[in-house]
């Protein structure tokens, strides 16, 4: 298994990419990410809240994009 950054639209795309070389093909993509910090969204410092909007919204598009 290889780790990628959601929010990185070029890692989205070299996963793709790296799924169709070994298997030919992309059949099912399933965006099953999102952002998880514990703590209140009134404590989260000025790079938190939109580290959570980049991994839970751009991550899927970046990922469907690619496919």
């Amino acid at each position: 298994m290889k780790v990628i950054d959601v929010r990185d639209a070029a890692q989205c795309e070299a996963m793709v990419a790296e799924t169709v070389g070994h298997f030919g093909r992309l059949v099912v993509l399933i965006n099953n990410h999102a952002a998880s910090i514990a703590s209140p969204s009134l404590d989260l410092s000025p790079n938190g809240w939109p580290a959570v909007v980049a991994m839970s919204l751009h991550g899927p598009s970046f990922a469907s994009r690619a496919a």
